[in-house]
């Protein structure tokens, strides 16, 4: 206690200044040579297509030379992103797109301040104004939580969304819960794992809940851009477009280990770290793909269906296994980008809750310890470390992704898959402080029982 105190203002200064590069970096990307390089331009180009009815899902040079925003580079293909985003995005075509732009970041920011105070008052009870406000800018120092922002993706939405829901169901309030749930999945799919588990729980108005939004939104969206076209996203644009990041070292889906072994690493669409298979086999790459995801979701729903208390609002066990469902959702998405991980806030909170209730024992607080620093390894330095690895003429300066790609190894390139590790050592660390007996001990070591 004594060292904490004497450590409180170098401490403080640090989480100021912490905070205030992520602010900066964050405020740098609205200026003129920045901001039409934001993956923004696929939400505000998309709502521009709904408004004018044009389907949303041309790709997006061509949305982009029809609507004149100057954007100075766009994906070759259609925008993966939901319906739902570009109905939601609406409202803001009223406006310029550096306006847009504005208001955009403007949103994610006060959506992270809540999620933040949502957080802090499940953990305290109360909430100190200062502390939140903290506890906030501190995490826009957060890589994936500033890079987030510089391109302007949705992360900050769907952790306010996520944990809203998780409250909610906690707390019994199931409908909310599950609508909640709904409108996260609507954002983004990669939540369809949560709904799994509620159905695993029998928490069928929850489950009914999310379904009724989810297809309320959808039957929204097909109103303003067409059924068609809704039907046309789920079954060929979504897959399609999914397919051209498949093996890409910035993918850290469990999805991509298989063609990463069997097919080798890189992407038609991302320029970076490019290494060989392995062995060369698409047909293994498929199958192991599928196989290890489907294995991954398999034991995070055995585990959280046996891992305690069966209702929703008996305790840390339910906490602990929804924590476990978000992890799972980031590793089998076949889409998980570096700065999806914004969503491991929640998890890493419950473990914090967790660890301070069982007073910290020593060897999980220590790997929960490393996970963290794991996890606050900025991208661009993990990628600028294993460019190293590379001999080829100039690999150093490929990290803005502008430069030709860089071929490594094929050991160097699993390197990229460290902040897969680290969510997968969260579920790790979920599933222990479960059970109480093992919690302090070393894995495998022997317990009495009671």
């Amino acid at each position: 206690m004594i060292l904490l105190r004497r450590l409180k203002i170098p401490l403080l200064l640090f989480a100021v200044l912490f905070g205030f590069s992520g602010f900066r970096l964050a405020l740098r990307s609205l200026k003129p040579d920045n901001v039409l390089r934001k993956d923004f331009i696929q939400e505000y180009l998309m709502a521009r297509a709904a408004r004018s009815d044009v389907n949303p899902y041309q790709p997006l040079p061509e949305l982009n030379n029809r609507f004149q925003t100057n954007a100075k580079w766009v994906f070759a293909h259609p925008t993966p992103h939901t319906p739902w985003l570009a109905i939601f995005s609406l409202p803001l075509t009223f406006f310029s797109y550096l306006q847009a732009a504005r208001i955009w970041l403007l949103v994610e920011v006060l959506c992270l301040v809540a999620s933040v105070f949502l957080l802090l008052r499940w953990l305290n009870g109360s909430v100190n104004p200062l502390v939140m406000i903290l506890s906030a800018w501190t995490a826009l120092g957060w890589s994936h939580i500033w890079e987030g922002l510089i391109l302007g993706q949705i992360n900050t939405i769907l952790l306010l969304l996520i944990t809203g829901a998780w409250l909610n169901l906690r707390n019994g309030r199931q409908w909310q819960g599950g609508a909640l749930l709904g409108a996260a999945i609507s954002f983004k799919l990669i939540f369809w794992p949560l709904a799994l588990f509620l159905v695993f729980r029998r928490r069928w108005l929850s489950v009914t809940a999310a379904l009724a939004v989810f297809a309320i939104i959808n039957l929204t969206a097909a109103a303003i851009i067409g059924w068609r076209v809704v039907i046309d996203y789920y079954l060929h644009i979504g897959p399609s477009t999914a397919a051209f990041y498949r093996s890409c070292a910035q993918n850290l889906s469990l999805w991509s280990v298989g063609w990463r072994v069997f097919s080798g690493t890189g992407s038609p669409e991302i320029t970076g770290i490019t290494a060989p298979a392995m062995f060369l086999s698409p047909r293994l790459a498929v199958i192991s793909s599928l196989l290890l995801t489907g294995l991954a979701l398999i034991v995070c729903l055995t585990v959280t269906k046996s891992g305690g208390s069966a209702k929703v609002g008996e305790g840390h066990n339910f906490d602990l296994s929804y924590g476990i469902m978000v992890c799972a959702c980031l590793l089998v998405s076949p889409l998980t980008w570096p700065h999806y991980l914004i969503i491991a806030a929640l998890p890493l909170t419950l473990i914090v809750s967790r660890l301070r209730a069982l007073r910290f024992p020593r060897l999980e607080t220590l790997l929960c310890a490393i996970t963290i620093l794991f996890l606050l390894i900025p991208n661009i330095t993990l990628e600028t470390f294993i460019f190293s690895f590379s001999t080829a003429p100039g690999s150093l300066s490929g990290a803005s992704g502008i430069q030709p790609d860089v071929p490594v190894s094929f050991a160097a390139g699993l390197l990229s898959l460290i902040p897969t590790l680290s969510v997968a050592l969260l579920i790790w660390l979920m599933r222990r402080l479960m059970n109480e007996t093992n919690v302090g001990k070393f894995p495998g070591a022997l317990t009495r029982s009671s």
